[in-house]
């Protein structure tokens, strides 16, 4: 299962074997990247296929809510980002599975 390790700023700070099937490079090449970059390097669809834009990801908007929290003194919510973690996982695991192979569309 592809895992991406995202620290509260939103910079890539680690992904594993199969996650470097999506993103097309390895870790040790790349070593962390930017919040900017990294969410460009793949492309997101919701179940009808249609383009998720990198700001409109749930990871994207958990961190925007987040920044936003920090900045006016308030905590994010926690239900928040566990939710956009498990849709991220979510969206992933219908895309690509354990081995790396992009599902057949049905």
């Amino acid at each position: 299962m592809p895992i991406l390790l995202v620290d509260v700023e939103g910079k890539l700070i680690f992904y594993n074997e199969p996650a470097e099937l999506i993103l097309g490079q390895r870790f040790e090449e790349t070593g962390e990247i930017a919040r900017d970059t990294w969410g460009t390097l793949f492309a997101v669809a919701d179940e009808e296929r249609n383009p998720i834009a990198p700001e409109d990801r749930p990871t994207m908007l958990a961190l925007s809510e987040h920044l936003e929290a920090v900045t006016s003194r308030r905590g994010p919510s926690p239900w928040l980002v566990a939710g956009a973690a498990f849709a991220a996982g979510y969206v992933l695991a219908k895309t690509i599975d354990w081995r790396g192979h992009a599902h057949p569309r049905r």
